[in-house]
């Protein structure tokens, strides 16, 4: 007998963001390597739901006072992952100060602007949010400053830049050294960190690489995804939406 399984496809928006000091030249190359096999599982779960478009995008950040011009890179979200994998390898690192301007990237990140209801997205653009799954995987070896620069020249902290991932449902997997600051950013609805040493050690980019390198590290990135979906889309509460791609 036949059963005709209705699949409902879904669209996942992932941004890897990289620090860029020059001890992560190991993590950043391993991450290139990763990206040219990286293949997203679009295997069906709960009542025929399935990932089945995935686009990446790749931003870098550094010390923003160190490096006022170039503290800062990213390029346009993309489904192909050679762009990808050409895009990580063309990360600049630098020498320069601790602590990382974190919170001013991911804040930037909070505010790319988004397509509209039923649009395709541009590749400068979040998909819609009730059409897309919003991540951004972090990969840092450094601590990083308490604060960053609101869009209007204010000071903001911690809770304010994750009230601000919060207002977008930008969920955050943080692969990051065991230090004080990334336990505060934990408090994050829906973040998922993977401590990768401290910073006494000084061997953070040599774990963070080895991490990137384990055979199982694509499942433990994008996990996640596919694990927050009916938390994030409770669809029981909106039985009559349909999950498709414009």
């Amino acid at each position: 007998m036949n059963i005709s399984t209705t699949i409902y496809p879904l669209r996942a928006d992932v941004v890897l963001l990289v620090a860029t000091p020059s001890t992560m030249r190991e993590p950043i190359a391993a991450l290139a390597e990763l990206s040219k096999t990286l293949q997203p599982d679009p295997t069906p779960f709960g009542d025929g739901y399935a990932f089945t478009d995935w686009r990446f995008r790749v931003a870098g950040f550094h010390h923003r006072g160190a490096h006022p011009s170039r503290w800062w890179v990213d390029h346009p979200f993309t489904c192909n992952m050679d762009e990808i994998s050409a895009q990580l390898s063309g990360l600049k690192t630098m020498g320069g100060p601790e602590p990382l301007s974190l919170l001013d990237a991911l804040y930037r990140i909070s505010q790319w602007p988004s397509a509209k209801e039923g649009a395709l997205p541009e590749p400068n653009e979040w998909s819609y949010r009730r059409d897309a799954s919003r991540w951004v995987a972090v990969f840092t070896d450094a601590s990083f400053e308490p604060e960053f620069t609101v869009s209007d020249g204010t000071q903001g902290d911690v809770v304010e830049l994750i009230h601000a991932c919060h207002a977008i449902r930008l969920k955050v997997r943080l692969f990051a050294p065991d230090a004080p600051g990334y336990a505060d950013l934990s408090c994050m609805n829906g973040l998922e960190w993977d401590p990768i040493g401290d910073l006494s050690q000084g061997v953070g980019f040599r774990l963070l690489a080895e991490a990137i390198r384990h055979p199982n590290f694509a499942t433990s990135l994008l996990g996640p995804i596919k694990e927050h979906f009916f938390i994030e889309f409770p669809v029981d509460s909106d039985p009559d939406r349909v999950w498709s791609i414009p």
